[in-house]
């Protein structure tokens, strides 16, 4: 399967990348098997939910701006009867692509992943040269377990965050008041 269109470079490449590091085979292993994987699955996640955050915020949009052509029209009285019939139609057309967003927010989900799979990306773009938090490290043996932590916090914020979101809606749904976590 092809890397989603936001992926930067090709997975082929990024492994070509991950073996010119100088690392053991178990660290190569979890660059390819931990790292490389969440990259890519954060990013099919992040594809996905753009694509349907804008396919129902774009019905909701030009339902909503149909409508009242549609219930202006002023032809021929069956033809004035088919346009109110649509109207009518389309707002339960733009009403369940409204709610649909708002269930499963897709706008949100999209920001998560995107925000996450980017973390990922930096943690290896610092990795690689032995740049920002890697640089006081005279290899990349000894900044791969730096590497590693970092990255396992990434996914971590990120499985706080997916269940966080669902009880904070649920409060507000409820009327009840979210208190921020403490650490």
């Amino acid at each position: 399967m092809p890397p989603p269109p936001d992926s930067g470079l090709p997975a082929e490449d990024l492994r070509g990348l991950i073996d010119a590091l100088e690392l053991d085979d178990d660290a190569r292993r979890y660059l390819r098997g931990r790292w490389l994987d969440q990259l890519r699955w954060m990013e099919g996640r992040a594809a996905g939910a753009r694509r349907w955050y804008y396919g129902l915020r774009l019905t909701a949009i030009l339902g909503g701006v149909a409508i009242p052509a549609l219930l202006g029209w002023r032809g021929a009285s069956a033809a004035a009867g088919a346009a109110h019939a649509a109207a009518a139609v389309l707002g339960v057309v733009v009403a369940a692509a409204s709610s649909v967003e708002g269930l499963y927010r897709f706008g949100e989900r999209w920001e998560r992943y995107r925000r996450g799979s980017e973390a990922l990306k930096a943690e290896f773009w610092s990795l690689n040269p032995l740049a920002g938090p890697y640089r006081e490290f005279p290899d990349h043996r000894a900044a791969f377990p730096t590497f590693v932590v970092r990255v396992e916090q990434v996914l971590r914020d990120d499985l706080e965050a997916y269940f966080t979101v669902p009880r904070a809606v649920a409060a507000a749904t409820a009327g009840a008041k979210v208190e921020p976590k403490s650490s």
